[in-house]
C-alpha cells in the first residue's frame, strides 16, 4: 500500500473553520473519486488549544516545538493507493457515473475549488501549494470505535540530528509505540520514507492516538522536538 500525507494551508481569505467546511464538504465530494483511491482521511486541527484539553500533561508531551507550527499548515488528507504510479495518475478521468446509456464521465467531477480552499501557488493563481509526504504505517493497537466520542491526538516527531532514520524508526516502534499504545483506543505510528515534492515542515515521523483519556507514556524515542496537536 502507498500511503501519502499532504499538508495543506487554507486560501488565506478563509478562516479555519471556513477552511474545515469546504475541505470535509464539497471537497472530499470530489477527491474521494480519485480513480483506484483505497482510502481517504482528513485531519483538520481542533480550535481548542490543546493545552486547555490536557492541562499540565501538555508541557511533558510537547518539546521544543517549532513557533507558530499550526501556521504552517490547516489539515493534511491520508491517501492510500496500491503503488506510486496508481497515485500519480489519480486525476485519471474514467466513467463511473451511471445514466440510461450506461456509466459515462461525469460533467460535473472537478477539482477546481483547490486553489480556491488552499494556498495559491505564487507562481500560479491556479494551482495550491501541497507538501506531500510518502509515509510508511505502523498499526499497533487497530482501530475501534466504541460509542462515545474519542480525542484524536497527533504527535508529530523531529528526529535528533545524531541519529540515522534507522535508528530514529527502530526506536519509535520498539520504545515509544508500546508505551504510547497503553491508554489508547488506537495507536499508529508513521515514519516519512521520502519527499514526494517539496516539503518545509519540520516532521520526520508521527503517533496518531484516539484515546478517552490521556496519560503520560511518552518515552522519548530519540525524538529532538516532538508537537502534539489536536485533530477535529
Amino acid at each position: 500500500m502507498f500511503k501519502v500525507y499532504a499538508f495543506l494551508k487554507r486560501n488565506p481569505k478563509l478562516t479555519h473553520d471556513e477552511y474545515r467546511a469546504g475541505h470535509v464538504g464539497y471537497h472530499c465530494g470530489q477527491s474521494r473519486r480519485l480513480k483506484d483511491i483505497r482510502g481517504y482521511l482528513v485531519n483538520v486541527w481542533a480550535n481548542e488549544p490543546l493545552v486547555e484539553k490536557i492541562g499540565p500533561l501538555h508541557a511533558e508531551i510537547t518539546i521544543n516545538e517549532p513557533k507558530d507550527f499550526l501556521e504552517h499548515w490547516d489539515g493534511f488528507p491520508q491517501v492510500y493507493f496500491d503503488n506510486q504510479q496508481s497515485w500519480v495518475e489519480a486525476r485519471t478521468v474514467e466513467p463511473n457515473r451511471a445514466t440510461a446509456d450506461g456509466l459515462v464521465v461525469d460533467p460535473d467531477w472537478s477539482l477546481a475549488d483547490s486553489p480556491h480552499l488552499f494556498m495559491p501557488a505564487p507562481d500560479n493563481p491556479n494551482q495550491f501549494r501541497a507538501h506531500h509526504l510518502h509515509m510508511e504505517e505502523h498499526v499497533i493497537v487497530p482501530v475501534r470505535r466504541p460509542e462515545f466520542k474519542l480525542t484524536k491526538l497527533i504527535q508529530f516527531f523531529q528526529k535528533r540530528a545524531d541519529l540515522s532514520d534507522e535508528d530514529f524508526s527502530r526506536r519509535l516502534l520498539e520504545e515509544y509505540a508500546p508505551l504510547a499504545a497503553i491508554s489508547s483506543s488506537t495507536c499508529a505510528t508513521t515514519t516519512k520514507r521520502r519527499r514526494c515534492g517539496t516539503s518545509s515542515l519540520p516532521t520526520t515521523g508521527c503517533s496518531v492516538k484516539m484515546a478517552r483519556r490521556h496519560d503520560a507514556n511518552s518515552a522519548r524515542c530519540g525524538a529532538g522536538t516532538t508537537s502534539c496537536t489536536s485533530i477535529a
